[in-house]
């Protein structure tokens, strides 16, 4: 068995003998496919399909190219990726393959130390700069249930001058037993906000929360939490959005609050109160002005 301290050393080599991506613009179907290419190699990943890209990628993603290695007849062998068309950044990777072929079981035999430096690696290969993420969680994950594919998942959040994106977020999943890539997603698009002012107490961000859901029929039980993060405007609690979503982002409080559940109608006609944290809305108070930009709520 390789040792932590061997592993990492390996890991440091190869990173240094890696061809940097140059970052021009994938403008074609062949340099999409040359991009995928050296990115799958470079991880391991084996397969005998010739790629095939396609701009724009389904699924709205207009930015980017999809690159697919299909096995027709074999759909659970695919290897598919997404590259980012003006940075030639891989955003995300999934080799089916690999994930069908996990072992059963909960056997984890690498380290966190192994997984991050893997991770890491899987970062620098896809073009992706560490400066501005934060490593948030390291650890195994059962993907299923019952547990039968056990993964290693790393994940990232986005950093701006030391506050987080609320949903910018790079999540690397890894093979229990060596470390290697499984699939890879990362969502960083969101661009950073002009203003970092907090005007806003926390104190004074909560009472706005509770008022505006107070507004809005939402009885709250406790205010669970008060963070401040950078989020997109989505209007959540409006009945008339914007008819495309905002570009901008801003810092704002994020009011975590644990909402009242509905009494349950029994068949006798009677009502019974139910209890428990599952029922949530979140609010997302601008930082600075005070305005409600949003947020998210179980239905």
């Amino acid at each position: 068995m390789v040792s932590a301290s061997r592993f990492l050393f390996m890991l440091v080599v190869m990173a240094l003998l890696l061809p940097a991506w140059s970052g021009d613009n994938i403008t074609t179907a062949e340099q999409a496919i040359k991009r995928a290419q050296l990115f799958v190699s470079k991880v391991g990943w084996t397969t005998t399909a010739k790629p095939v890209a396609a701009f724009p990628a389904p699924h709205g993603f207009t930015h980017a190219w999809s690159v697919e290695y299909p096995k027709r007849g074999e759909c659970n062998e695919t290897v598919m990726l997404r590259i980012d068309r003006k940075s030639g950044q891989i955003e995300s990777a999934v080799n089916f393959g690999a994930l069908n072929r996990l072992p059963a079981g909960d056997k984890v035999t690498i380290t966190t130390a192994q997984a991050n430096a893997a991770a890491e690696k899987v970062l620098a290969l896809a073009g992706i700069s560490m400066q501005s993420l934060k490593l948030s969680q390291s650890q195994p994950e059962c993907h299923t249930a019952p547990p039968q594919d056990q993964q290693w998942s790393v994940r990232y959040q986005r950093i701006h001058a030391g506050y987080a994106f609320a949903h910018d977020s790079v999540v690397v999943n890894l093979h229990p037993l060596n470390a290697s890539l499984l699939s890879y997603k990362a969502s960083l698009r969101s661009p950073v906000p002009k203003s970092l002012k907090v005007v806003i107490t926390e104190m004074d961000a909560k009472k706005i929360a509770e008022n505006y859901l107070a507004g809005k029929g939402h009885a709250i039980r406790r205010i669970a939490s008060a963070k401040l993060l950078i989020v997109q405007p989505n209007h959540y609690y409006e009945k008339t959005k914007p008819a495309a979503r905002e570009t901008v982002t801003r810092l704002a409080w994020v009011i975590h609050c644990i909402r009242q559940h509905e009494p349950i109608r029994l068949p006798d006609g009677t009502t019974k109160a139910v209890e428990g944290d599952d029922h949530f809305a979140d609010v997302w108070i601008d930082a600075e002005t005070g305005k409600v930009l949003g947020g998210m709520a179980c239905r």
